[in-house]
């Protein structure tokens, strides 16, 4: 599209900052949710636990940095406090902490001994702080608990050293006194300057921003150049699930662009905390491969999650994954087989030759003269190589600019199309089919004012055995026998409630929007079972997500009586994945179930559901 050569030229030289660079050279930052959910087997606790389930009997942070550190991570952030207000830390601000665990006779603090072990290992050390504070009183009286909260930022800020990363999320809901928190996160972000000027600050922050799902992936055209035109929280919000949000029709006039960087996060389980039910669902190397592509290798930083287990270790299963996924890494970008090759340009700018790509040196890079936004760079490695990966790296230092290239290959005098992208920017790694060739070209087809490529490699992958792969079976009942009792809406033909037991997850069944909550649906087994918990699959498209719900079994299908199992569903919304629900003791002899929604999150009207059974006795 024809635009305004100014907008352009400015869009092209936005660079990132020196803590911005040195983020995304980490690549690999990891993520440690611990607090009083591995005690309850919650993903969001309520506030209300008790301190004295906090006791892990053997809580092993230099264990987790041990581990970072040999799987080539170069960050830990910890949650120091989840939406539960549980302090990992022995605040002077509140009795909900360490300090009144029996752990380490209430003198333990799990903050010090991580930032500790990671200054041994030389890991940066990062903080989660909640915004959202489920526990304390004055959380909804906005001035008061803006005060308490920078109080506890403080504590962070002051008492542990460096601070590498300050980590947000935009979690919100009423407080204990019924109100709404309205964040002052202006004075957050003055704070942290003040206190750690060096401090990235992610996810709800001016340096790094959330890249929309928890799915371990970016987009297709992933830019960190972004039009930034609203607040920071409300762009986030806004603007984080949209898939286009830095292609030229989003550069506005140019006023508020902005070097913005996508974060990916993820979790090694299916869940953000440690759930024993999904020791055998940890992520297998293969899948932290195609992880590792889709976030690294697609100019973005992947933080990936890994929970303690109640000891307060990562369990065996996590480990053993987490360091084959290392060796699978290096063992594959061992050798970049293009060192060797000639390469030349179809158009160069004067000192900025094709030869600098392939020097090592990140600094030196080939770029075309102003306004040559296209442009072609064969390589000749004199003899045949065999591959199967190609990275890319633009010199961010001048700005992120291509817009969409090819990589071709020379087989018997024939080009070959391997692969094919748009954005390149810190890194972009494709993988295709192994080919064998000793010539290849890369076509930059389009660009903004001039492209620039400061590193080019080729890699052969080993082939990636699937040995621990995630479990895509569930531990449900049989359908054959199953059939839809009643339902609080059975008039939406395109989600009827049998859609519940057909085993896609892309359908759902849906509740009548506008119709007053609670919600429910009710099921007949086909005959009595002895059952343990029950599953649930939330919509995969979109909202109607269930919040708080209770769970009902019958021998009769007309006397209930009270839930065998009533709480929230945690963050269904960013990871909607199976909810495992077990019952303080078995259900023997139950024929009929009934799941009540009694509120919907994000304020829908309706529910909807992707899949509902139960687990039986085993």
């Amino acid at each position: 599209m024809t635009m305004d050569k100014s907008l352009i030229y400015k869009a092209a030289h936005i660079a990132p900052s020196a803590r911005q660079l040195a983020w995304q050279e980490m690549e690999l930052t990891a993520f440690v949710h611990y607090t009083v959910n591995a005690f309850t087997d919650k993903e969001w606790g309520d506030g209300s636990e008790s301190p004295s389930i906090f006791n892990p009997s053997d809580c092993s942070p230099r264990q987790w940095a041990e581990v970072c550190g040999s799987a080539g991570f170069k960050m830990i952030i910890l949650t120091c406090k989840h939406h539960d207000g549980f302090c990992l830390w022995p605040s002077k601000y509140t009795e909900h902490s360490v300090k009144n665990s029996p752990w380490k006779n209430g003198k333990g603090d799990v903050v010090r001994e991580l930032s500790d072990a990671c200054r041994e290992r030389n890991i940066k050390f990062g903080v989660y702080l909640s915004p959202w504070d489920r526990h304390e009183p004055s959380y909804g009286d906005s001035p008061v608990y803006n005060q308490y909260f920078k109080n506890q930022l403080t504590e962070l800020l002051t008492n542990y050293g460096r601070i590498e990363c300050l980590w947000f999320d935009g979690a919100c809901g009423e407080g204990p006194n019924g109100k709404r928190q309205e964040y002052d996160w202006d004075g957050y972000y003055k704070l942290i300057n003040q206190l750690q000027p060096d401090a990235l600050i992610s996810d709800i922050g001016p340096d790094v921003r959330w890249c929309g799902n928890e799915a371990g992936k970016s987009r297709a055209a992933e830019w960190s150049v972004l039009n930034v035109n609203k607040s920071i929280l409300a762009f986030n919000y806004e603007n984080c699930i949209t898939e286009n949000i830095g292609g030229r029709d989003t550069l506005g006039d140019g006023s508020c662009l902005k070097w913005y960087p996508a974060e990916v996060d993820t979790s090694i389980r299916p869940g953000w905390f440690y759930h024993r039910s999904e020791d055998d669902e940890v992520k297998s190397p293969a899948k932290l491969m195609d992880i590792y592509f889709n976030s690294v290798g697609h100019n973005g930083v992947l933080l990936l999650n890994i929970p303690p287990d109640k000891r307060g270790r990562f369990h065996e299963n996590d480990v053993k994954n987490l360091l084959e996924f290392n060796r699978l890494r290096q063992n594959g970008c061992e050798e970049n087989l293009a060192s060797g090759a000639r390469a030349e340009a179809s158009v160069e700018r004067e000192g900025f030759a094709a030869s600098k790509i392939l020097d090592g040196n990140k600094n030196s890079f080939w770029q075309t003269p102003p306004w040559h936004e296209s442009a072609e760079i064969n390589f000749d490695f004199g003899t045949p190589q065999t591959f199967n990966c190609v990275m890319l790296q633009e010199h961010i230092c001048s700005g992120q600019r291509i817009e969409k290239y090819s990589l071709h290959a020379q087989v018997d005098g024939k080009w070959q199309t391997l692969t094919s992208g748009f954005t390149v920017g810190y890194k972009e790694m494709r993988r295709f089919d192994q080919i064998t060739a000793s010539k290849v070209k890369l076509v930059i087809h389009e660009s903004r004012y001039s492209p620039t490529l400061s590193n080019f490699a080729l890699y052969l992958f080993p082939e990636i055995k699937e040995e621990a792969a995630i479990k895509t079976e569930t531990p449900g009942l049989a359908r054959q026998a199953q059939k839809i009792l009643r339902a609080a809406s059975e008039n939406l033909p395109e989600f009827p409630a049998a859609n519940l037991l057909d085993g896609s997850r892309d359908t759902c069944w849906s509740s009548k929007p506008g119709e007053t909550m609670p919600q429910f649906v009710q099921i007949d087994l086909g005959e009595p079972r002895d059952i343990q918990g029950f599953l649930m699959l939330p919509n995969q498209h979109g909202g109607g997500h269930i919040f708080d719900y209770e769970f009902y079994v019958s021998r009769n299908g007309s006397e209930w009586g009270r839930p065998v199992a009533a709480g929230q569903f945690s963050n269904l919304v960013n990871n909607p994945v199976y909810q495992k629900i077990y019952f303080d003791e078995p259900q023997r002899g139950i024929r009929f179930i009934c799941l009540k929604a009694l509120t919907a999150s994000e304020n829908y009207d309706h529910i909807k559901i992707a899949d509902l059974n139960v687990i039986p006795v085993k």
